[in-house]
């Protein structure tokens, strides 16, 4: 069983420069209501190409996107869907899993009500309705049939580290030898060269640690990214489907390291909403997959797959 240390820093760590994939072209666009970049040692064609897989799987995954799979899902209640959207369903119900119900991807009516535009707190019988409409067991699989039974798919943790591998695996299927996929911080090195990932600072600007990785995913899930205030109440947008509420965590941000961008970034919420402790004893049970959790008092806690060496965290 794997050990995990805790280290006080005395400064944040900015990011260290360092060896990356050879890139030949790249491109960055707003799709997947954040910023995605992609570099790849590839003609433009096949980069635009791995844009449009990007495009297509938004039109199945997206709960806001009219038309989407997804979108059309949760307003019917029942349809046949794409053997990728039961993949996506068959990979959140492992984390469902591991996470002792915790991460459950049928939080739709919960994340609807949660307005951070507006900042508003929604009123507490909003609140218990929309628990009324959790429970991932609650939905119904039959081949590409599903039938949510007033439940409402939201994959926000996990659609993008999936769409992250298979842009990776497109990539591999064109032969290209080496890319850099970011898809709003779930990123995917492809090549063996390494690279060196910044870990943001919750508390300021800069980066608080660098992991040096190659052919790895990286994800970051934290509850400083998009949070409101009202009077001397913070409400961040990670849920706790067992409260309605925003979860109630000692972990500001935690970073998973691992072969797959769909398994980092699920695994990154689930030890936001586990906490420091159990969701480290998660990472512990896990082969192959490390763990960088900042907690809210500033303290970096690292699973024991990852040392440290001038100031870069390694594998």
């Amino acid at each position: 069983m794997k050990k995990y240390l805790t280290l006080v820093p005395a400064v944040a760590m900015l990011l260290v420069c360092g060896c990356a994939p050879k890139q030949n072209n790249s491109a960055t666009r707003f799709m997947l209501d954040t910023v995605v970049n992609i570099s790849a040692s590839c003609n433009y064609q096949t980069l635009n190409e791995a844009f449009e897989l990007c495009e297509q799987y938004e039109n199945k995954f997206s709960k806001t996107l009219n038309g989407s799979e997804v979108f059309a899902l949760n307003m019917e209640g029942e349809g046949n869907v794409s053997p990728e959207c039961i993949e996506l369903i068959g990979s959140a119900q492992r984390f469902y899993n591991l996470s002792g119900g915790r991460f459950d991807v049928t939080v739709g009516a919960l994340s609807n009500i949660w307005d951070f535009k507006e900042q508003k707190v929604p009123q507490k019988m909003q609140v218990l309705t929309a628990l009324k409409g959790v429970g991932f067991d609650k939905l119904q699989i039959n081949g590409n049939f599903v039938k949510t039974n007033g439940t409402k798919l939201d994959f926000g943790g996990i659609a993008k580290g999936y769409i992250a591998d298979k842009l990776a695996a497109f990539f591999k299927e064109q032969k290209v030898e080496s890319a850099v996929i970011n898809l709003g911080g779930n990123v995917v090195l492809l090549g063996e060269e390494y690279s060196n990932i910044g870990i943001k600072n919750p508390f300021k600007d800069g980066n608080i640690a660098t992991v040096r990785v190659k052919n790895k995913a990286v994800a970051t899930a934290g509850t400083y990214e998009r949070t409101f205030s009202v009077g001397n109440e913070k409400y961040h947008h990670i849920l706790d489907v067992s409260t309605g509420y925003p979860a109630n965590t000692d972990v500001i941000s935690a970073s998973v390291i691992c072969n797959s961008a769909t398994e980092a970034d699920a695994l990154s919420t689930c030890v936001v909403l586990l906490g420091a402790k159990n969701g480290l004893e998660l990472i512990e049970q896990l082969d192959f997959v490390e763990a960088i959790v900042i907690t809210n008092n500033g303290e970096i806690k690292v699973s024991s797959g990852l040392y440290c060496e001038n100031g870069v965290y390694l594998l």
